[in-house]
């Protein structure tokens, strides 16, 4: 009898063996399925990150080079601004140079034909008074006012 128990529990201790085995071996094939899965998920998780970084990197350069770019523009703009300011502020200075020069010029013109119809006048008394001295005198022999000459022409700035 003894052998027959001794067979008995070599067969419950197989079965339990054998049902062990298949059982760790599964686990053993799911636990190792799940980890080659997540190795396979990381793997490519971490080439989307690559890539999404790669792009980053791209568009942050194309982003300096737009910076880099308008910071030229904007330092010729100023720099352009700048000459216009200067070129601005000597034609204001010129042209109020010119404007004293036109004002002098006018105000010597007005002194000018001020004298010159003062002189008029005294030319017209004296033939009066000259014609009512001498009333046989004829017209012929009053002397002739002499032309004047004309006002001289002012010149004429462009710079409106």
């Amino acid at each position: 009898m003894r052998r027959a128990t001794a067979r008995a529990k070599d067969r419950m201790t197989n079965v339990h063996s054998s049902t062990l085995m298949k059982f760790t071996t599964g686990t053993l094939a799911v636990l190792l399925t799940g980890s080659v899965a997540y190795g396979v998920h990381q793997t490519d998780a971490s080439r989307q990150a690559d890539q999404q970084t790669a792009n980053w990197r791209t568009e942050a350069a194309g982003w300096q080079t737009v910076a880099q770019q308008s910071a030229a523009h904007d330092n010729l703009v100023s720099a352009q601004n700048t000459q216009l300011v200067r070129k601005y502020n000597q034609l204001i200075v010129s042209t109020k140079t010119h404007e004293r020069a036109l004002l002098q010029a006018v105000a010597q013109a007005k002194a000018a034909s001020g004298a010159r119809a003062a002189a008029q006048a005294a030319a017209q008394a004296a033939a009066a008074a000259q014609s009512s001295s001498v009333q046989t005198a004829a017209p012929a022999q009053v002397a002739p006012v002499a032309a004047q000459p004309a006002p001289a022409q002012v010149p004429q700035s462009n710079a409106s």
